[in-house]
């Protein structure tokens, strides 16, 4: 019925047939053959395009999903181990502090270890010094005590005899 319509039209001069308008017509069926014959290999192909793409996409949309998993999970490690270096080094800190304050403690330990030490050396020192400063003295008295006794007896001096006598004296008065 179309046809018929439109054959009245071309008859009737409605319609004029000039080169545009045939090109026009020519370009109208080879589209429409062209559609016909090779519609389903083009939608066919389209569709494998549209598939593959779709692939492509899906593969990258898990590739990247899967890497921003890895770098979430190396961010959050990245994060304990500077929450690990904030907590080595406030550690650190505290150790160095309470080292710094206990070794000022132990080096005066040390010190009063050591002077007690010298000081119980001197004290034996000195104990021991005057032993022998005693011992000393009396062996000198001793010989003194010798000495005056022979020059006394064996040698008659005057001196002597006098000294003698003023050693009684004292002796006698201290009585």
């Amino acid at each position: 019925m179309n046809y018929l319509i439109l054959i009245i039209l071309i008859s009737q001069n409605f319609i004029l047939f000039n080169e545009e308008f045939l090109i026009f017509v020519c370009f109208i069926c080879f589209c429409f053959i062209c559609l016909e014959n090779m519609g389903n290999n083009v939608f066919n192909y389209f569709k494998f395009q549209a598939l593959s793409i779709e692939s492509v996409i899906v593969n990258s949309y898990k590739q990247l999903l899967f890497i921003s998993n890895k770098q979430i999970k190396f961010n959050k490690k990245i994060i304990n181990i500077t929450s690990y270096f904030k907590n080595f080094k406030e550690y650190y800190i505290k150790f160095n502090f309470n080292i710094i304050n206990n070794l000022k403690n132990l080096q005066l330990a040390k010190k009063h270890k050591l002077f007690k030490e010298k000081l119980h050396f001197s004290l034996t020192l000195e104990a021991q010094f005057s032993k022998l400063i005693i011992l000393l003295l009396v062996s000198k008295i001793k010989k003194i005590i010798l000495l005056h006794i022979f020059f006394n007896n064996c040698i008659k001096l005057k001196n002597f005899k006098c000294l003698n006598k003023i050693c009684l004296l004292e002796y006698i008065i201290s009585i």
